[in-house]
């Protein structure tokens, strides 16, 4: 996809988000197959497609029955809007997740992924206060930010679309891609033989070094 077909693309996906416009998001099919293929932790296909009774709750294709959200030339950002039913009012609360397609196809360990992007964020020039970087609940998401009550949903709308999705995410694609790059390039000798696995979890941040 050339880069005017990426701007067009996000620019209309910004707008859909600040209107609130979601669509149904599908499991994203590489990762069905790298679940079932990868040589650490391979599931079945019973598991992952959720015909087991563990895989019912934890299977990657539960995960998504239900999500929706907005599909960007990066990737996708799911959003999630429940309503808590309180006294006196009733409370809408909304969680959007940020899933870097690209990028996780080229690292596929969301966990080290998840703790990167929280961390360059966080030191991000436009890091807003107010809207706190937070873990992710889906398993392949890697940042998220949630919101409760009507103005604070808007005002975090109105800030992923503006900012967050034309000036922060592409500081976090390159900072993140060129991090994950030269881990996975210390990871071998010069004779190109593994000195050590860089998609194994040792400790947190671990790729937060910097």
């Amino acid at each position: 996809m050339d880069n005017d077909k990426k701007i067009e693309q996000d620019n209309a996906m910004a707008s859909l988000l600040l209107l609130g416009h979601s669509f149904r998001l599908g499991p994203p099919s590489w990762v069905l197959t790298e679940l079932v293929t990868r040589t650490m932790y391979p599931q079945t296909p019973r598991h992952v497609l959720g015909l087991t009774k563990l895989g019912r709750d934890h299977g990657i294709v539960s995960e998504y029955l239900d999500k929706k959200g907005y599909e960007f030339s990066w990737g996708t950002m799911s959003e999630c809007v429940e309503t808590y039913y309180d006294e006196p009012e009733d409370i809408p609360a909304a969680r959007f997740e940020i899933f870097p397609t690209d990028l996780l196809k080229t690292f596929p360990s969301s966990a080290l992924v998840e703790d990167l992007f929280l961390s360059l964020y966080s030191k991000h020039p436009l890091c807003n206060e107010e809207f706190e970087g937070e873990e992710s609940i889906g398993d392949w998401f890697v940042l998220s930010f949630s919101a409760e009550g009507a103005r604070a949903i808007n005002r975090l709308r109105l800030w992923l679309a503006a900012t967050f999705v034309p000036r922060i995410m592409p500081d976090l694609l390159a900072d993140a891609g060129r991090i994950i790059n030269e881990a996975k390039a210390a990871s071998v000798d010069g004779a190109g033989k593994a000195l050590y696995d860089p998609l194994v979890e040792a400790l947190r941040f671990q790729l937060c070094s910097e």
